[in-house]
């Protein structure tokens, strides 16, 4: 049964999310297709449409391969890790950085901005406790990946259990290619 190789270079939000989504289900549900590759890259975006790609990566009926092709920032890190088998091209880079909300328009008063914070901090925990489950990060690393701006290498990524190893994609010459998001 042949692979399904799908592309996705875009950052995360809902719409990109529900395409994947979309995208996932049909393959998972296509009794053809043994397995699912997706050549990933993301500026990353929206942590809830990211955290529930990763909720639905790791609930995945079929073998699921993330093999990420260039950056791989934010909560798309997040979304990386979702997968069974990952692995980086050589010249990878994975972009961590401090939790950030949007501010709103106009004024903001002090319940507004506790909760704000408040957010901040749940997701940071979630997103740390996600990243230490499937990899080899201890919680001072993860602290100190939300901390300051970090762009880490595949090699990184490597020694870090982000990425079991490091290799050029190669798409199968049966595979179905299908571009969700680019």
């Amino acid at each position: 049964m042949p692979t399904r190789v799908l592309l996705f270079s875009a950052p995360i939000n809902q719409q990109t999310a529900s395409a994947l989504m979309q995208t996932l289900v049909a393959a998972f549900n296509d009794p053809s297709v043994s397995d699912v590759t997706i050549a990933f890259a993301s500026t990353g975006g929206d942590v809830h449409a990211g955290v529930a790609l990763h909720g639905l990566l790791r609930a995945a009926p079929k073998p699921v391969t993330m093999h990420a092709i260039g950056t791989v920032a934010s909560i798309g890190v997040t979304v990386f890790l979702g997968a069974q088998i990952r692995r980086a091209t050589a010249g990878c880079l994975f972009y961590f950085h401090p939790m950030a909300a949007a501010a709103p328009n106009g004024s903001v008063n002090r319940i507004t901005l506790e909760a704000a914070a408040q957010m901040l901090e749940a997701d940071e925990a979630r997103l740390g406790a996600l990243w230490q489950e499937r990899t080899r990060l201890d919680a001072e690393t993860v602290r100190t990946l939300f901390r300051s701006d970090r762009m880490m290498s595949a090699e990184w990524g490597c020694d870090h259990g982000l990425v079991a190893d490091i290799a050029e994609l190669t798409i199968p010459g049966n595979a179905g290619v299908i571009a969700v998001a680019t």
